[in-house]
């Protein structure tokens, strides 16, 4: 497993995928932290001279939150493109059935490949936290709301590369991949919008479906035991799947 996650970690840094990712990750972060920045000195300037506005002002509210919720949705975006070639890029090889014939279990295989993806999506949170060196040394974030909106993120980054590899083992068309990865993670997305339009208990469900209700908690400092649930039980189902789509495919000697 752990020779597999390597293998594919390296495979990511030694394509080009993984530079131009890195590149337009960390530009269109740069650009949304600026504006969010350039947002909160307006409103301190106008509180200077209009104190209920300074009453209202808080950096949480108008910084953190919104910061880490434009890292989630370029998350949302980026990482189908990271795990499109997870096992479709295998497949078009041909290495894809020396792994197969290989003595690795199906379960070593789909952990291996989470796994080593995974690395890769961390890293990407990681370098992140550069954002957060002007924000402690010019102005006072809570430490705790911070940090629990970072382990919301890798929760849901979590989450999110397992439907990408989910995608990546019933095709071998990495665009196919990418729009079955995108087409379930926008579907949890928007399952919290129903707030507004139904009642009773399938309102709740479908609420409590969402990825973005969960990470919202996060991101307000708030850790819940269900949040956890419910991202570990998403993550768990369809790595499940991989390996049922893996392990039919092994019976059936389809490579």
């Amino acid at each position: 497993m752990w020779n597999l996650a390597i293998r594919e970690l390296k495979s990511l840094f030694l394509s080009p995928v993984a530079h131009v990712v890195t590149a337009i990750f960390m530009l269109i972060l740069s650009w949304f932290f600026i504006n969010i920045i350039a947002l909160y000195v307006i409103l301190s300037l106008q509180a200077i001279r209009a104190p209920f506005i300074a009453e209202r002002l808080n950096m949480q509210d108008i910084v953190v939150q919104p910061f880490f919720g434009n890292i989630s949705v370029i998350l949302l975006f980026i990482i189908p493109m990271i795990t499109m070639r997870a096992f479709a890029e295998e497949k078009r090889v041909g290495t894809f059935e020396l792994i197969y014939t290989s003595p690795i279990n199906t379960w070593s295989i789909v952990f291996g490949k989470f796994l080593g993806i995974s690395l890769f999506v961390l890293f990407l949170i990681l370098i992140s936290a550069v954002f957060m060196i002007p924000l402690f040394s010019y102005g006072e974030p809570d430490k705790g709301v911070v940090l629990s909106a970072y382990i919301g993120l890798i929760l849901m980054a979590l989450a999110f590369v397992a439907a990408g590899v989910f995608a990546s083992s019933i095709t071998e068309n990495q665009i196919i991949s990418i729009i079955v990865a995108f087409g379930i993670l926008l579907l949890f997305w928007v399952l919290g919008w129903v707030r507004g339009t139904l009642e009773g208990t399938l309102r709740d469900v479908l609420a409590y479906l969402s990825f973005m209700d969960h990470f919202q908690n996060f991101s307000r400092g708030v850790i819940d035991t269900r949040d956890f649930v419910y991202y570990f039980s998403f993550t768990g189902i369809l790595l499940y799947l991989t390996y049922s789509v893996l392990e039919s495919r092994r019976w059936r000697g389809a490579y």
